[in-house]
């Protein structure tokens, strides 16, 4: 032991060093003995060899190395199921979310097609079920739209048609007032000659007192040469465009006119035309004619 070992021990400090004993390397505590008085009598000696020591250490390693290649194990174990469990995590979510975007493109097909009221039904809770509800949103205008424009298409079809029967009517009354036109023209001539002539028999039977009837007659062929003379006219105001100009007019008059080209077919019919002009003209008498059916 070295003189500062010795000095530590006779103030009652232990001393830790390394030794030789019998050729052999120890390492040990030297302990000092106290008395009563707290005085150093000697030294207590504790020790080990060092190759005891040595293979202490070489087994506490062997048993960390083991520790430590089971720990990596363990760690690469962990590592093996947590990567195959986040795959067969991340498989089952990517087959949802593509199942879901597979609706989404089926729903765009079907639009697509024209069947504008299919819907999506989706509920994750997540962008997909929002995107979802936009797409039936725009799903639901579209086929607002397409009702609205095809409303619209009918009501422009239908007012397309009626314009067409119109313009087909307009034109097949143009028609008829040029086959109007035609006729008067060719009648006027006739019934000129008809009046003309029954003008001069009636002046050579007024002169002839004995041939009364017979001016009656003459008289009634005039009267109803006038009357078809009247017809004509009518029908070539009918055949002429109407000029639109504000004037006065006799309602009288005009339903006279009219009158005058239907009570024809109403005859054949046996239909009694009565008109009544004191209910709108009181100045005016009720007017009846000879025949047996009154107008």
């Amino acid at each position: 032991m070295d003189e500062g070992a010795d000095t530590r021990l006779s103030r009652g400090e232990p001393v830790q060093r390394t030794t030789t004993i019998n050729g052999e390397r120890t390492m040990g505590a030297y302990e000092p003995l106290l008395d009563y008085d707290q005085k150093v009598i000697g030294a207590i000696y504790v020790g080990r060899p060092l190759a005891f020591i040595d293979s202490i250490n070489r087994a506490q390693e062997e048993i960390e190395a083991d520790a430590a290649r089971r720990t990596n194990i363990y760690i690469m174990a962990s590592a093996a199921i947590s990567l195959l469990i986040a795959i067969l995590i991340a498989t089952f979510f990517s087959k949802r979310v593509t199942a879901r975007i597979d609706q989404l493109r089926k729903g765009a097909e079907v639009i697509e097609k024209g069947r504008l009221d299919y819907r999506l039904r989706i509920q994750s809770g997540d962008e997909i079920e929002l995107l979802s509800k936009q797409f039936n949103s725009m799903a639901s205008k579209l086929e607002e739209f397409y009702q609205n424009l095809e409303w619209k298409v009918e009501e422009r079809t239908r007012q397309l048609k009626e314009s067409q029967e119109a313009m087909v009517h307009q034109e097949k009354m143009v028609g008829v007032g040029q086959l109007a036109a035609g006729i008067a023209h060719e009648l006027n001539t006739p019934l000129g000659t008809i009046i003309g002539y029954a003008q001069m028999l009636r002046e050579d039977l007024s002169q002839q007192p004995a041939n009364a009837a017979s001016l009656a007659d003459v008289e009634e062929v005039i009267g109803q040469a006038n009357r078809c003379r009247d017809l004509v006219k009518n029908l070539l105001n009918f055949s002429r465009r109407p000029v639109m100009e504000k004037a006065d007019a006799d309602v009288n008059d005009i339903v006279r006119k009219i009158i005058s080209l239907i009570e024809h077919d109403f005859e054949m019919k046996r239909v009694r035309i009565h008109m009544d002009w004191t209910r709108c003209c009181p100045e005016q008498r009720r007017m009846k004619t000879k025949s047996p059916r009154s107008f």
